[in-house]
């Protein structure tokens, strides 16, 4: 939205990435976030990587050492502190759902979108 100078809808989560893509000398100095349907959602950063499911179940990934995310280390102590340090990061609310894409038809005529 910012690259294309729409105007923002606050309502959405996240942030622009104008600033990275014309300099790329700059960089992010918080995790990067992704949320996959209700209750699902990953935090990684430089190093780690932590999943944490809608059931509870989780995950965390030490990329240094384990690039390929062989060793899920969620239960080892020793990694407590990151653990910790990335669940900060999750959201306390998320945006509303949106409705499925298969709900909707594109019609190439009128290059639209219409519901089904």
């Amino acid at each position: 939205m910012d690259l294309c100078e729409i105007a923002i809808d606050h309502k959405l989560d996240g942030h622009s990435l104008r600033n990275l893509l014309e300099d790329d000398a700059k960089q992010i100095n918080e995790p990067t976030i992704t949320i996959h349907g209700p209750g699902n959602f990953s935090v990684r950063d430089e190093r780690y990587r932590y999943i944490r499911y809608q059931d509870g179940t989780e995950e965390l990934y030490d990329h240094e050492q384990d690039p390929h995310e062989w060793t899920n280390q969620a239960n080892n102590p020793e990694f407590n502190d990151i653990k910790q340090r990335l669940v900060t990061y999750i959201p306390e609310q998320f945006a509303e759902e949106v409705e499925p894409y298969s709900n909707f038809q594109f019609k190439t005529e009128s290059y639209q979108w219409v519901r089904k």
